[in-house]
């Protein structure tokens, strides 16, 4: 996500697919539909999509998507960054020990 915005700032034409409807690593669902309201207003956020096939050729990778309302969409991106992100390795902290 921190890398979309900062490619988008610098111009770079930038969409962010996600199976899931969350962006970010927000589990409040209020901070949630706070961070989707405002980046999506910055940002082409497609949420509760599938991607079906990406095809890699001279001009580019050629995605095509199912979207949550079940619509079929494609577009060429000269590259796609896949990441998954990752989840705090905090559980060995012992938070709940800190008060």
């Amino acid at each position: 996500l921190e890398l979309g915005q900062a490619f988008h700032r610098l111009g770079v034409e930038v969409a962010f697919f996600n199976p899931s409807g969350h962006v970010g690593p927000f589990s409040d669902p209020e901070i949630q539909g706070a961070a989707v309201r405002e980046l999506g207003a910055e940002l082409d956020l497609h949420l509760h999509t599938e991607i079906l096939a990406a095809e890699a050729g001279e001009q580019g990778v050629l995605l095509r998507w199912r979207g949550a309302d079940g619509t079929l969409g494609e577009k060429r991106f000269a590259k796609v960054l896949v990441a998954a992100g990752r989840r705090p390795a905090i559980a060995a902290l012992d938070l709940a020990a800190s008060g």
